[in-house]
């Protein structure tokens, strides 16, 4: 994990908005599965919403190799103070798209 040099902003500003965080809806369906799931946009909307009025974003950047993919986040207070978390990493089952998807 990294942070800006200073974090006196960016804290408090993430407590209240993970208090103020609500789960997405589960509103799409996996028909082969036969179960619900909060698509990428709701999970999105959740992190904005509860996110967006205390300043701050959330960005995540995916970048890949042949063994696999990994994808961090960095979330970023309005007032330039930043929180960056180490990439997690999946393996690639195949070297194809639905290997690395």
């Amino acid at each position: 994990m990294k942070t800006s040099e200073q974090t006196d902003k960016l804290w408090p500003a993430v407590v209240k908005a993970r208090t103020a965080m609500k789960g997405p809806k589960k509103d799409s369906t996996n028909p082969h599965f036969k179960s619900k799931y909060a698509d990428l946009s709701e999970c999105i909307d959740a992190a904005d919403t509860a996110g967006g009025p205390h300043g701050l974003v959330t960005l995540q950047e995916a970048t890949s190799d042949s063994a696999g993919v990994s994808v961090s986040t960095l979330i970023v207070h309005e007032s330039g103070q930043f929180v960056q978390f180490d990439g997690l990493f999946i393996p690639a089952n195949k070297q194809d798209a639905q290997g690395f998807g």
